[in-house]
């Protein structure tokens, strides 16, 4: 099982924290901590704002791309682990869009792995079979070649 080791910081009960409200009013969100103190609860809130966010995206790494998300300071290896994750937990990405309103051949995008073919007819008919009722569309296609694409046909009238 892959490992995390982003922890967050003074994320327990009754941490000694800044409340949220008291924390948004706080001028040094702006241009942080100036000369002088800063007090315990304000730099702890900092401090957890911070590594929750950390652990939470490296729990997501590990989840996702079932790699160890380690905190060693390699943080090439860390953001190649979240784009595994990505792209294991939101397949597909819009590569191109081809428009045909007349004739034409669909060209294969370098990267391409699947189609989604839309076909939006404004009515009539063709060579195929014909519409029996005013909500159908009839559609003919003569040749489709198809070279390791799944091709997944999306009909709307």
């Amino acid at each position: 099982m892959a490992n995390n080791n982003f922890k967050a910081f003074a994320a327990g009960n009754g941490a000694n924290v800044t409340n949220q409200a008291d924390w948004e009013a706080l001028s040094a969100l702006i241009l942080g901590f100036q000369s002088g103190k800063a007090s315990s609860a304000q730099v702890n809130k900092a401090l957890r704002q911070g590594t929750t966010m950390a652990q939470v995206l490296a729990q997501f790494i590990v989840d996702s791309s079932g790699k160890d998300a380690l905190d060693n300071g390699d943080t090439s290896t860390l953001l190649a682990n979240l784009k595994l994750g990505l792209q294991d937990t939101a397949p597909g990405r819009l590569v191109n869009t081809q428009v045909f309103t007349s004739n034409g051949n669909m060209n294969k995008t370098p990267g391409a792995k699947k189609w989604r073919i839309r076909m939006v007819g404004g009515g009539g008919g063709s060579s195929a079979t014909s519409a029996t009722c005013s909500g159908q569309t009839s559609v003919s296609i003569n040749a489709l070649v198809i070279h390791g694409f799944m091709m997944t046909f999306t009909m709307r009238t």
